[in-house]
């Protein structure tokens, strides 16, 4: 399960809550703490009441969106440039959605009721699992959310990225791939074989 910021936290309530279902996890930039400063910046999302949530999101939510998505979008892959192309080809125009404003705002809400019980748990992830965060990412902080998993994922996977922003599979799209492949690698090594019994021996012919 490859999980990027808010999917971060996604993924890893599943490796918590459901790890039958999932053979291991790598993060990028992943949202892994409750904090106040990080959900600040995401105000205009926060919205508890589920009937004000719906009509924003029909409403005023895309024009608002609108208004502030070129310094917002420049705020999220700074330090690097935002690519020309990422609103048509890297699908940048779909988050200006109503559906998708509803749900990234659901998403933010139940963060703010749910990923403390979870964080309480990561010592619970036994399957492989990786990080990968940029030193220079402005959304969420590599010491808030990165450093301290070291210590609360046995067996953890970290890298550290030197002058990387918030969106490394745009800025750094090799070294994403190799990472993933490395955390798969070892989430789908094939098991060992048993050891033969004693009074077993293998037919001749």
């Amino acid at each position: 399960m490859v999980g990027h910021s808010l999917g971060g936290a996604i993924a890893l309530t599943l490796a918590v809550e459901h790890p039958e279902a999932i053979s291991g996890i790598a993060l990028l930039a992943p949202l892994t703490h409750l904090e106040t400063r990080t959900r600040q910046r995401f105000d205009l999302l926060y919205i508890p009441s589920r009937l004000l949530r719906r009509i924003i999101a029909y409403t005023v939510g895309i024009p608002a969106s609108l208004k502030f998505a070129e310094p917002t979008m420049k705020f999220i892959f700074g330090p690097q440039p935002l690519p020309a192309d990422y609103m048509v080809a890297g699908g940048g125009w779909l988050g200006l959605r109503p559906a998708h404003f509803h749900a990234t705002s659901t998403d933010v809400v139940a963060v703010e009721q749910d990923l403390g019980g979870v964080e309480q748990r990561y010592g619970e992830i036994v399957m492989p699992a990786g990080i990968l965060f940029g030193s220079a990412d402005r959304v969420i902080g590599m010491a808030i959310h990165g450093e301290p998993m070291r210590d609360r994922i046995g067996g953890l996977d970290f890298e550290a990225v030197d002058g990387l922003g918030h969106m490394p599979q745009f800025a750094a799209p090799e070294q994403v791939v190799a990472f993933i492949k490395r955390i798969a690698a070892r989430a789908f090594v094939a098991p060992a074989s048993p050891p033969l019994h004693e009074n077993f021996r293998e037919p001749f012919g």
